[in-house]
């Protein structure tokens, strides 16, 4: 069960990494139970597919960011020679990352112009036991921008269960989120925004369901999350201003959950 299925695949990315004895005492460090092989095997008969409408935000986004730097970026000669000089804000991301974004990017948009529905991750165990993807693209264990471009490949009919869940994480996901530099909003909205800030403040489960329960406050988390959903670049303030490109960020996957919410609701609506 496990990692890859050639010999040149199982060399590079052997089921279990760094498993080797231990000198003292002479045995692996890891041998995988039945329940630990049968979980990880269940992981790689799990199948995902790319979120097509978060990857084109995502692209301009960052193309914008590397705009951006590159804007700052200035190169002069001096009686040494040339020179590079960084005159912004010094990044929160390192060249190695921003590749990695690309790379990211690059093939999701091949797997959608490709038609390429669904992929799979083959997964395996550290020396601890604990499970990873062998690739860091596109993995459900990646950083913000990873997380933000899958879907399930397979889709489930939301309960009462799930819609309940669904509004809990949307909720936790905006607490702390402005709407007040958006024109889209009424001064009335804004200060019923600060509202719904203060209640959702202690992070307790039952403070999101109140919001949820009480009709102004609803109506008007629809509307800011329909917002996002129709211009994400106009909303960006909203959903992902600081939070987007940096260590453990999640205005990506707030986006993807914004999508992921307001699509539910219009196949509610739909009946």
């Amino acid at each position: 069960g496990g990692g890859y299925l050639t010999q040149a695949g199982q060399i590079k990315n052997p089921l279990i990494r760094n498993n080797n004895n231990d000198e003292m005492f002479k045995i692996k460090r890891f041998e995988p139970s039945e329940s630990a092989v049968s979980n990880i095997n269940r992981l790689q008969q799990t199948s995902w597919k790319i979120n097509e409408q978060i990857t084109q935000t995502c692209l301009r986004m960052l193309y914008s960011h590397i705009r951006e730097f590159v804007s700052e970026i200035e190169i002069n000669e001096s009686k040494y020679g040339f020179q590079i000089d960084y005159n912004g804000k010094f990044p929160e991301f390192s060249i190695h990352q921003m590749q990695e974004w690309q790379e990211s990017l690059w093939l999701a948009s091949d797997m959608l112009q490709n038609e390429a529905n669904k992929f799979w991750h083959a997964w395996c165990f550290d020396w601890r036991g604990r499970m990873y993807t062998c690739s860091n693209l596109l993995s459900p264990q990646g950083d913000d921008l990873s997380r933000s471009l899958l879907l399930f490949g397979e889709e489930e009919n939301l309960d009462e269960t799930g819609w309940k869940w669904l509004r809990r994480a949307v909720g936790r996901s905006y607490l702390k989120r402005p709407i007040q530099q958006s024109s889209a909003f009424t001064d009335d909205e804004k200060m019923l925004w600060d509202e719904i800030q203060s209640a959702m403040k202690s992070k307790a489960w039952r403070s999101i369901d109140a919001v949820f329960a009480d009709e102004r406050m609803r109506s008007l988390f629809h509307k800011v999350l329909k917002l996002v959903v129709e211009d994400p670049i106009s909303a960006y303030s909203v959903w992902g201003e600081g939070d987007i490109f940096r260590k453990k960020a999640e205005g990506f996957q707030r986006l993807a959950l914004t999508e992921a919410y307001v699509t539910a609701i219009g196949e509610f609506e739909k009946g």
